[in-house]
């Protein structure tokens, strides 16, 4: 854990190029990384088993942008790219693939609070839980705020680059979405297949 002395030599480090910046240094159970932090956050992280080899490298930036404090409204951008480092492939899967139905959840995965239970699920082509499993551009879920008077409403989208569909080749992602017994959105890479990563390739840079 970093003291508050870290923090300031860090601090000084960055210099006066265009900060000031928040110096911030991540601890991760399988790796580490420190990066400037302004409105984006970028990481390089390990990947590890118990026994400490290195299985994986993953390339992720977290950009807050498009902030509009009238309506309360901005947006994040999470970008990732994961490379196999073992010599024999990697395999992601999920619950569904391990032969559990409707349990698809793998990658980003938001869970909403308690208030949000019940709410609203929309996308392109219809909405429901009956979403679970699709494949759409973007799927949208409101929720009602405990306590407070107002609503909220979260959009999840693919880059307009990313091959989500899987038309050009790539691996499709299916939607997990659930309203009950709690919220939960995640654009699955393996809802229903495994993904096969080969050694020392690049996935396929996932940006939502």
């Amino acid at each position: 854990m970093p003291t508050l002395a870290d923090f300031d030599a860090v601090r000084a480090a960055e210099g006066a190029d265009g900060g000031p910046y928040t110096a911030i240094v991540f601890q991760h159970r399988f790796g580490s990384g420190s990066r400037r932090v302004r409105r984006m956050l970028a990481e390089r992280l390990t990947w590890h088993p118990y026994d400490g080899a290195l299985w994986a490298e993953e390339e992720r930036r977290v950009e807050v942008h498009d902030v509009r404090h009238a309506t309360g409204s901005w947006a994040l951008t999470w970008t990732t790219a994961v490379t196999n480092r073992r010599d024999e492939p990697l395999l992601f899967g999920s619950p569904t693939t391990a032969g559990r139905e409707t349990a698809g959840c793998t990658g980003r995965f938001w869970r909403g609070p308690r208030a949000f239970r019940d709410g609203r699920i929309t996308g392109p082509d219809g909405g429901g839980p009956e979403t679970m499993g699709a494949r759409a551009p973007w799927l949208a879920y409101t929720g009602e705020h405990d306590g407070a008077d107002g609503h909220a409403t979260l959009v999840f989208a693919h880059a307009p680059e990313n091959d989500h569909g899987g038309e050009g080749g790539a691996h499709p992602a299916h939607w997990f979405v659930r309203n009950d017994p709690f919220a939960a959105v995640a654009p699955s890479l393996v809802f229903f297949d495994e993904l096969e990563l080969v050694p020392a390739t690049p996935s396929p840079a996932a940006t939502a």
